[in-house]
């Protein structure tokens, strides 16, 4: 599994490399953008280790996103480029970047170098293109880095975990996403859906 990751994140790593006739910078920080398939890739595609590195991944974008968001609301700090625009704190590219580096990494560490090449190259682009400055991208990396790692460490991951209705109980398991559902026989019309399934 470790080899198909690996090789996964460096296609993705040099990607952008193609587009340099533009901007190279541009480009290797809008990587995020697309980089956001791998998750979905892995869940879809994969046997149920990369199932749950995909799961893992999904949980610490979304929470990475909700978060950065949340504070570019709160803090209202401006961009180096744009000064009337006040969603600069963090940045929200180096923020998801360090979250799907570190969510991966944490459970496949093949992937380590790539990811973090990865994520530190989103992290220049930010400043190299004046969208951030170095401390607004260093809070971005550093409030990824801490949801990817707690997310890879969660039951079931931080947000994902709590919409599981059955809990895992024993030491070292965790949820698996697998949609199922079933017909009650008393009731046909009474379709229940079963999102997660605990697994160990």
């Amino acid at each position: 599994m470790g080899r198909a990751l690996t090789l996964l994140l460096a296609l993705y790593l040099f990607v952008p490399a193609a587009r340099a006739a533009d901007d190279f910078a541009v480009a290797v920080g809008d990587s995020v953008d697309y980089l956001a398939t791998i998750p979905l890739a892995l869940t879809l595609g994969g046997g149920e280790h990369e199932e749950h590195i995909g799961r893992t991944m999904a949980d610490a974008y979304f929470v990475t996103f909700c978060s950065a968001r949340i504070l570019k609301y709160m803090i209202n700090e401006d961009r180096p480029e744009s000064p009337g625009a006040t969603d600069g704190f963090p940045s929200g590219h180096a923020a998801i970047a360090f979250a799907l580096a570190e969510s991966a990494s944490a459970l496949d560490r093949d992937v380590r170098p790539y990811a973090y090449a990865w994520a530190a190259g989103v992290g220049w682009s930010r400043v190299k293109t004046d969208q951030h400055s170095g401390w607004q991208v260093a809070a971005g990396a550093a409030l990824g880095y801490a949801i990817g790692h707690a997310s890879a460490r969660s039951d079931g991951g931080l947000f994902f975990g709590l919409l599981a209705d059955d809990r895992p109980t024993k030491p070292g398991s965790h949820l698996m996403l697998r949609p199922t559902y079933d017909v009650d026989i008393d009731d046909p019309t009474a379709l229940r859906v079963k999102v997660w399934e605990a697994s160990w």
